[in-house]
């Protein structure tokens, strides 16, 4: 809308729950309720919802999808997506190597898992961390988005929230 920043971030909303309760209990009843607040306050502006991995559910994805939201979900590594960040991260490690230095490249696959009806955008970075004495380590990390920005730009986005979460604590 006019007169509004082009983006803006916040946290909204924050539940405790007990550690062994998962995480996405409650979620969708939450995200419908902030959904229909949001848009009546704002109307006609994009909403991105960014969460941890344990919201990648087919349930919360759909519901993501079905209200026409933007988002950036991170996704646990499995043996199918380690087979496809391999290259790159093997690129990574090169680059790493040659500088001494964390290297970290960007990519993306289409992928679905056995329970999702059809195969999603997933960004990967692939990462060789480096610290002092201590041998490279590979770090692969996996988000799930329906963001068209280059994969870079959109890992960026899902990093955001932990600034946010550190200002929580």
């Amino acid at each position: 809308r006019p007169g509004l920043p082009k983006e803006t971030a916040a946290q909204v909303a924050a539940v405790l729950r007990p550690g062994n309760s998962p995480a996405k209990r409650g979620a969708l009843g939450l995200l419908t309720r902030l959904l229909q607040r949001l848009r009546a306050a704002f109307p006609g502006v994009i909403l991105r919802v960014r969460l941890d991995g344990g919201f990648a559910s087919p349930e919360v994805l759909d519901f993501l999808e079905g209200e026409a939201v933007a988002y950036v979900v991170a996704m646990a590594s499995n043996a199918r997506l380690v087979k496809r960040v391999r290259r790159l991260l093997g690129r990574a490690r090169m680059r790493s190597k040659a500088s001494g230095e964390t290297a970290a490249l960007f990519g993306e696959t289409r992928y679905a898992t056995r329970k999702w009806r059809r195969k999603r955008r997933i960004v990967m970075k692939a990462e060789v961390v480096r610290h002092p004495g201590r041998d490279p380590k590979n770090n692969p990390r996996f988000v799930i988005t329906n963001l068209a920005a280059a994969p870079e730009a959109v890992y960026q986005v899902y990093r955001e929230r932990g600034d946010m979460e550190n200002r929580l604590k």
